[in-house]
């Protein structure tokens, strides 16, 4: 069968996160980690041969996701970086970074490898090979700012206009991975400093987003601290008008992720009902004053096709995108908030402009990651079928992050239903594969994750992760509005959307690696960190505060089961007897357990010792008494 190159390379994304954490799959890796012998390689070889240059990168870095959190990965990629093609090699490149995400390198394999073909001093790297170089660097640091100076060294010499635009944008996003909500005034000045110096025009490229993004995660989750940069981006008032709303507003919402703060949710919501429809709408008036009557009359017949030309015209008005994502963002992990915020989605979609109908499936995607609610799962099967191919892709993409690694049936029926309605669109069948592999990560073990610690503190490293595929699939591909009266069309020097998942940065995708979490409890003993098996209560999470009793019960309708277990969205674990108790406040991922020296079992231990100590020394004082 002869496959074409888009649905191999989404083939190969979907055995990435299918066997995600494994170390072993049919393709790449076929014999496992400890096993490299020549069927294995040759099997790998063969699936590469049967890639163009994006799926052989994809083919090669999807080893990294496979080998997750394990540093023999580059036993297993270190034969790619021989080769002879650009792709193969940047594919191992990126295998490096992956496989160190999330994870905290004692040998900091990632700067020792990476950190050369990023910045090409022999200048004999290819632009692919130093951008995955780039991504890689940015993913196996994240969130390790302060533990990792030379990646700051390494990537802020790379943030300038002497350098191409997407190894500068590249580069600011991964700084803003690895100081991720630190308000790093050094990285911030670097990032304004460099689109300051760009051309206002070219700062509509849909590009300049990551660079935007990476700016905004300085400051993720610092509230008032981000006013300083606020005023700041009034310099790009007069330059450019929409990049600059468009920077405020992803800065204004990153700052208050996860607060839940109703007055930034309301300003949100006040862009968002702005309409811009009729942006050259005086210069439309007067061309038609200077035209005949005869064309008055054919232009009245016209009017029917109007909604459709402003549909397919890019304004760059990134920020009522972001605007509708923050409302996500803000309103992130608070129960209330995400009800009501629900509720508003359904009034976009109704009222919205188009731009904002586009954005709403990625940030009810964003709200319920992992979590597939049956509301919201309803809501992305109706815009997976809209006649804008903009909503239906986002859609789809969103119903994979919504049940992703929970094997839903019911989402995954969905999917294989929508693979016959577009059975002859490439680009959705593309998408719709992906999320298929989505809902299957690591097999039903492995989740993505916005918060640890049973959903109380906010994990800004994921968050990373799932914006970054988000801002992705924000812009369009169409044409630039023009004004009616300019006798010369604007072409951009950009063509359609340069960060789109379908673009050459397809491997973007690649940053949920930066989310991706076990979805087991796994209890070990305190002293020799070995698997413990016990029993634990598993239930409904209730919330507990305010309630009467002096230890109300946490969790309902629950059921006793033996570690190790698998944890829904909403599940809460609590030990079923005192025999041992957990270090940690919260049973979650890997919990460490002690001895109770309080249990009944512990206290009939004691009191049996006791009674034999008191038996020995009666015995001793009657042979005494002999």
């Amino acid at each position: 069968e002869v496959i074409s190159a888009r649905k191999s390379l989404a083939i190969t994304y979907v055995n990435g996160f299918v066997n995600a954490g494994y170390g072993r799959d049919k393709f790449m890796m076929s014999g496992g980690s400890d096993n490299t012998d020549s069927t294995s390689i040759n099997t790998a070889n063969d699936w590469i041969a049967k890639n163009k240059e994006r799926g052989q990168l994809a083919a090669v870095a999807s080893i990294g996701t496979i080998m997750l959190w394990d540093e023999e990965a580059a036993n297993c990629v270190d034969r790619y970086f021989e080769s002879n093609q650009a792709h193969i090699r940047a594919g191992a490149y990126l295998a490096i970074g992956i496989s160190c995400s999330g994870m905290k390198s004692e040998s900091g394999m990632g700067l020792a490898l990476l950190s050369a073909p990023a910045l090409n001093d022999e200048g004999n790297r290819t632009k692919i090979e130093r951008l995955c170089s780039i991504l890689g660097l940015g993913l196996s640091y994240a969130g390790q700012g302060d533990a990792a100076e030379e990646v700051y060294d390494t990537l802020g010499q790379m943030i300038s206009t002497e350098e191409s635009d997407d190894i500068s944008s590249l580069s600011a996003l991964c700084l803003g991975y690895t100081y991720v909500g630190t308000c790093n005034a050094e990285i911030c000045n670097i990032i304004l400093a460099d689109l300051m110096e760009r051309e206002p025009d070219t700062l509509n490229n849909p590009l300049f987003l990551l660079n935007v993004l990476g700016l905004g995660l300085l400051f993720l989750g610092k509230q008032e601290e981000v006013d300083v940069t606020l005023e700041a981006m009034e310099v790009f008032d007069e330059l450019n008008p929409k990049f600059s709303k468009t920077c405020k507003v992803c800065l204004e919402c990153l700052a208050y992720a996860g607060t839940g703060n109703v007055l930034k949710i309301q300003k949100m919501l006040g862009i968002l009902g702005e309409h811009f429809d009729d942006e050259f709408d005086e210069e439309k008036k007067k061309k038609a004053e200077e035209e005949k009557k005869e064309e008055k009359k054919q232009a009245a017949d016209d009017d029917d096709d109007d909604d459709d030309k402003k549909n397919k015209e890019e304004d760059y008005r990134y920020f009522q995108s972001i605007a509708t994502l923050g409302i996500s963002i803000i309103a992130l992990g608070e129960d209330l908030g995400t009800t009501m915020s629900l509720r508003m989605f359904n009034h976009l979609i109704q009222y919205g402009n188009i731009r904002v109908k586009r954005a709403v499936p990625l940030a009810l995607a964003m709200i319920s990651v992992s979590n597939p609610l049956l509301e919201i799962s309803d809501v992305l099967s109706k815009l997976s079928h809209d006649h804008d191919d903009y909503v239906s892709r986002n859609a789809i993409f969103a119903l994979g992050l919504i049940g992703a690694g929970t094997n839903n049936a019911r989402i995954a029926r969905m999917l294989r239903s929508l693979t016959n309605y577009y059975q002859k669109d490439a680009d959705h069948l593309y998408m719709i594969r992906i999320a298929q592999g989505l809902i299957h990560l690591g097999k039903g073990l492995l989740t993505v994750k916005c918060f640890h610690s049973d959903r109380f503190l906010l994990n800004k490293v994921s968050i990373c992760g799932i914006l970054t595929t988000l801002f992705c699939n924000i812009g369009t591909s169409y044409n630039p509005k023009q004004n009616p009266l300019d006798k010369e069309k604007y072409i951009p020097p950009w063509s359609g959307n340069t960060i789109s998942l379908l673009s050459d940065f397809h491997y973007l995708l690649y940053t949920l690696n930066l989310c991706i979490k076990p979805r087991m409890l796994i209890t070990l003993d305190n002293k020799k960190l070995k698997p413990l098996i016990t029993t634990v209560r598993v239930g409904q999470a209730v919330d507990t505060v305010g309630a009467a009793g002096k230890n109300p019960k946490r969790i309902t309708g629950f059921q006793t089961h033996e570690t190790p277990i698998l944890l829904q969205y909403n599940d809460r674990a609590e030990l079923a007897s005192d025999k041992y108790i957990s270090i940690a406040s919260v049973l979650e991922g890997f919990a460490v357990l002690r001895l109770n020296p309080d249990s009944d079992v512990e206290r009939r231990k004691r009191r049996r010792a006791e009674k034999e100590a008191a038996k020995k020394a009666k015995e001793q004082e009657n042979k005494d008494d002999k």
